[in-house]
């Protein structure tokens, strides 16, 4: 079972793109899920993307995705711990991320 809350980190493909993903892998995803893990937090994952079916490239380079209970459980995750995980930032990418909160509706994974 996947947690009804699902926050949406999203990293945009941009032409400068210089994205770490060893040291988000490694280092930073880590410091995250221990920040995260008294707030109801059940873990994540990462994507590198890909082009779109069409060929075009993706808007987007990496998508993570963080797995909380509810949306307060989210809400005081950040309250406590935003100015920590976003301060790391710089020594992985130099873009900001866009950020979404979703609630699960459906799940059909076989």
């Amino acid at each position: 079972m996947v947690a009804a809350t699902q926050i949406t980190v999203l990293y945009p493909n941009e032409s400068d793109l210089d994205f770490n993903m060893d040291y988000y892998l490694t280092t930073y995803m880590p410091m995250v899920a221990q920040e995260l893990t008294p707030f109801n937090f059940h873990g994540y994952s990462v994507l590198k993307l890909g082009a779109a079916p069409d060929g075009k490239p993706s808007p987007y380079a990496v998508q993570a995705t963080l797995y909380f209970d509810s949306p307060d459980d989210f809400k005081r995750a950040l309250e406590t711990s935003y100015a920590k995980i976003t301060a790391d930032v710089p020594k992985f990418s130099k873009h900001s991320a866009m950020w979404m909160v979703g609630e699960e509706v459906a799940w059909d994974v076989k």
